[in-house]
């Protein structure tokens, strides 16, 4: 941050009693929020506005940035943000939908091994009536550290006082609709859950104690529901092996330098029976970002309504849409929204060509497949070579690490557990243990290989032993908390959404600065756990 600021030398300093009687910060986040409704600008002046707002309590810091508090200037920059703020909202976990006739409920398995018993009668409108037919329910689990990085949920746990972070034996979703309206839980019904997960423990002991938590998003922390999960092994003991060569995360990461060739799309006939229309895209659209998709298409592209499009083209052409937003869905389907100042209209179109245009795109279509397929070939060769060296490299250091063969005991391993236990409402439940502040701090700030200082990017940190997340803010000066007895991955996240990893072995011991990867972009669930395991 810049030190633009007058200094006051020789300020008095506040006493304890002053202290104590101005440290609510969300109240005096709440109060400057109120009265600057039209507020803008960086999360320097905000704290600033805040600080004037407390002056009795940082009066004396107010001029003086170096000399603001780290926790404080977290707190603000995440209570800035929604409270769950998928991070990489293309890979955030998807939900699967069942559906349940309510008059006789039901038993939901999924192919982790979870399940959901719902109870008859077991859902009500938002007026509180009792719903009947049939109810979709929707349902995700997060299973690890890299999901609960892609649902952007925080695991923080503010009680009496202090901010504990939940270490998570499995973490789920649920909600129901009918025909597209959300219902809820009718009084006194309750689903009964058991939900499978993974923890680290030792191979003879027994799982440890879990208590139920439901997230409050109004409240924006998690809600103390149950003192304990039923939690039991649902696996046999296995026996500790030695840790394995990372050939996964290593082709992962030269797959996000070496990007595979990109498929030519097929050009599409309008589907007979159907309207075609024009759209002139260049005059709809602002963003630039948006306006670089029209590259995709050719001269003369017609449009016809995707398949299962509520819209029609005469939604279009109804009124004047001052501007709109494009973006891709698939490899042939994109969500269009016009934008006026009292309404916006999503609609989803498909581009389409005919004629004389269609045979010539189609002409080019299959050169181009054609120096794809060659291009492809190529690239699968070369993939392959480097799989083979890192499988022979892993081969190699297993030998070196156990050349009689024999079986190794490096303490805990990875077990299956399941949990029981009963949610009362719907929305995100979690089976976990709150564990205290880690006791070990470093001052540090994160760079890139060129020596330039990442500043106001989200910061994760995982523990590989524990199911749980903790999140920072880089600063010049971020708190970097944790435990020295676990296994960490620590990453950033980028202003264009790619991901910077600290490099492995190099997690800091003294307070300076941490020199993360160069950033890749990460687009599957499967490159992002390979990435980060």
């Amino acid at each position: 941050m810049k030190n633009n600021y007058h200094i006051r030398r020789n300020a008095e300093e506040p006493s304890p009693e002053r202290i104590a009687a101005h440290q609510d910060f969300d109240a005096l986040l709440a109060q400057h929020r109120a009265a600057a409704p039209g507020r803008s600008g960086t999360l320097r002046l905000l704290y600033v506005a805040l600080s004037a707002a407390a002056a009795v309590l940082v009066g004396w810091l107010v001029f003086r940035p170096a000399a603001v508090p780290y926790p404080v200037y977290e707190q603000v920059y995440f209570a800035e943000k929604p409270y769950v703020h998928p991070p990489l909202p293309a890979l955030r976990p998807q939900f699967t939908a069942q559906r349940v006739v309510v008059s006789d409920g039901g038993v939901l398995e999924y192919p982790s091994g979870s399940r959901l018993v719902i109870p008859r009668a077991a859902f009500a409108d938002d007026r509180g009536a009792l719903v009947t037919g049939e109810v979709d329910v929707h349902f995700r689990e997060l299973a690890d550290y890299t999901d609960i990085f892609r649902s952007g949920i925080p695991m923080t746990y503010d009680s009496a006082g202090v901010r504990y972070t939940l270490l998570s034996a499995g973490m789920l979703e649920v909600f129901a609709e009918q025909d597209g309206r959300r219902v809820r839980l009718a009084p006194g019904k309750a689903l009964d859950v058991a939900l499978v997960s993974q923890i680290t423990a030792p191979a003879a002991a027994r799982p440890p104690h879990y208590n139920v938590y439901r997230l409050d998003t109004a409240a924006r922390n998690w809600v103390y529901a149950a003192p304990t999960a039923n939690t039991a092994f649902a696996d046999a003991p296995k026996e500790n092996q030695a840790p394995a060569y990372p050939v996964a995360r290593l082709l992962a990461e030269w797959q996000a330098t070496h990007p595979a060739p990109v498929a030519p799309v097929r050009p599409a006939r309008g589907r007979a029976g159907e309207p075609v229309f024009e759209l002139d895209l260049a005059a709809l659209l602002s963003d630039q970002s948006d306006l670089s998709l029209l590259q995709n298409f050719p001269a003369n592209t017609l449009w016809q309504m995707a398949s299962g499009s509520t819209a029609t083209p005469q939604d279009l052409g109804r009124r004047a849409w001052p501007d709109a937003r494009i973006a891709q869905l698939d490899a042939r389907t994109y969500r269009l929204t016009l934008i006026a100042p009292d309404e916006t209209l999503p609609v989803r179109i498909q581009p389409v060509l005919q004629g004389a245009a269609f045979a010539a795109a189609l002409e080019a279509f299959e050169r181009a497949e054609a120096d794809y397929l060659l291009a492809k070939q190529g690239y699968d060769r070369e993939r392959a070579a480097y799989e083979r060296q890192l499988q022979a490299e892993a081969r190699r250091r297993a030998q070196l690490a156990n050349p009689e063969g024999h079986a190794h005991d490096h303490g805990p391993t990875r077990r299956r557990v399941i949990s029981r236990f009963q949610a009362t409402e719907l929305g995100i439940w979690n089976a976990d243990r709150p564990v205290p502040p880690a006791p070990h701090t470093l001052t540090v700030s994160f760079q890139n290989a060129q020596g330039k200082t990442y500043l106001d990017r989200p910061v994760f940190l995982a523990d590989k032993r524990r199911n749980t997340l903790h999140r920072f803010v880089a600063t010049e000066a971020t708190e970097l908390r944790f435990d020295l007895h676990g296994r960490h991955q620590l990453w950033l996240l980028t202003e264009d959404n790619r991901i910077a990893v600290l490099p492995p072995f190099s997690f800091p011991t003294e307070d300076g600065p941490v020199v993360l990867q160069d950033p890749v972009a990460v687009n599957s669930r499967e490159a992002l756990h390979a990435l980060l395991e």
